[in-house]
């Protein structure tokens, strides 16, 4: 089984992209970088599918350039020959709502899970849990209850290895260093991690967590 993974691609106006006063995503090179991706996976790796593990904007609070980048984003990935999931990240749902994203991409809900060969694949989303519209700092995050209630029935059900994807990070990852989190870690991962390890870790089924951001 192969499978390829896209994240963050911060797709958005040129102009944007600053922390710092220093502009550290190269939002012109994002359209460019996307089309390469899905040439190579058409003509060179041919994965089974893809998974998109979310930030595909950069947002710039303003909800109708954020649903123009968000559908640029996914016409770009149109002649992708394999399937592609989708998540959001923090990005993504600054100004458009999960079920905005959702019908868009003609989903349920944004978090899911399905099955492939001899492995079961759960797709996770979460809330935020601070203003973000008014903060762009303030982008603390968890998986809600009900989510988490879900997992675990979806754990049970399957006998499958499982493999979770997702875009906070559910690791205790040092951020000594990093240009987006060092003074500020808590932002890096998701804040209810642990119960979430607990989750995966009870069910004794989980064997990898991929993320993002």
């Amino acid at each position: 089984m192969k499978f390829a993974i896209i994240n963050d691609s911060h797709l958005g106006p040129v102009d944007v992209g600053y922390k710092n006063s220093i502009q550290r995503k190269v939002m012109g090179d994002a359209e460019k970088l996307i089309k390469e991706f899905v040439r190579k996976m058409n003509e060179e790796d041919h994965p089974e599918f893809v998974v998109n593990l979310g930030d595909s904007i950069e947002d710039v609070n303003d909800k109708i350039k954020d649903t123009i980048s968000y559908n640029k984003f996914l016409s770009l990935l149109k002649p992708l020959k394999y399937p592609i999931y989708h998540l959001i990240g923090n990005h993504d749902i600054r100004t458009l709502t999960q079920e905005e994203i959702a019908k868009i991409l003609d989903y349920k809900k944004m978090y899911y899970s399905f099955d492939h060969d001899e492995y079961h694949f759960i797709v996770l989303s979460f809330e935020m849990t601070e203003d973000y519209t008014h903060d762009l700092a303030a982008i603390s995050a968890k998986i809600p209850e009900n989510q988490l209630e879900w997992l675990k029935h979806d754990l049970l059900k399957t006998n499958k290895l499982s493999i979770i994807f997702v875009h906070y990070g559910l690791a205790d990852d040092d951020m000594k260093g990093n240009f987006w989190f060092n003074k500020d870690p808590q932002y890096a991962m998701m804040t209810n991690r642990k119960q979430v390890r607990r989750i995966l870790e009870e069910s004794k089924k989980v064997i990898a967590v991929i993320s993002a951001h």
